[in-house]
């Protein structure tokens, strides 16, 4: 997959992931700080998951890219999760029990992108570019792996963003 995360430097990709708190936390404020707004945090809209399960995802998704991410970067001869690299085939790690809850997921996100960032940051240049077999057929190099991280996290942050913007401009 080309997009803007395909080229990320190890640097970039940990920056991208230790802003994800902050940018989640604005997000979210406007409706988390309203009571009645608040207790639409479970509500989709349309084709747009609710910001709870988008959040609840992220929680499943970005631990499971931690594991994944830290065995590439440190085992001899790496093999990663099916779905590392492609989210259509991604288990999340905890998939099927109760969903955590809103402060629960969150905290869960917070721990998974800086323990990623500071895989990325802290690994030698060959251990970004060491290759994991992908179970199911594949290969993933530490660095992909990170940048999937990136472009998971941003893409639930959008999620985020767009149904919290829908229920403040239909609340006024």
């Amino acid at each position: 997959m080309t997009d803007q995360f395909s080229s990320l430097a190890p640097r970039d990709v940990a920056i991208t992931l230790r802003s994800l708190r902050r940018r989640l936390d604005d997000a979210v404020r406007p409706v988390v700080e309203d009571d009645a707004l608040r207790s639409l945090l479970g509500a989709p809209s349309g084709s747009t998951p609710s910001i709870s399960e988008t959040v609840e995802r992220l929680a499943l998704e970005l631990p499971m890219l931690e594991r994944a991410l830290g065995i590439c970067a440190e085992a001899e001869d790496p093999v990663v999760p099916a779905g590392v690299l492609d989210a259509a085939e991604r288990e999340p790690a905890g998939a099927g029990g109760p969903p955590p809850s809103f402060d629960t997921a969150r905290a869960a996100i917070e721990e998974a992108v800086e323990a990623i960032a500071e895989t990325i940051e802290g690994a030698s240049s060959s251990a970004i570019r060491r290759i994991a077999r992908v179970a199911g057929g594949g290969t993933a190099s530490t660095i992909d792996i990170g940048r999937e991280a990136a472009r998971t996290a941003i893409s639930g942050l959008r999620l985020v963003e767009r149904r919290a913007e829908e229920l403040v401009v239909n609340r006024r």
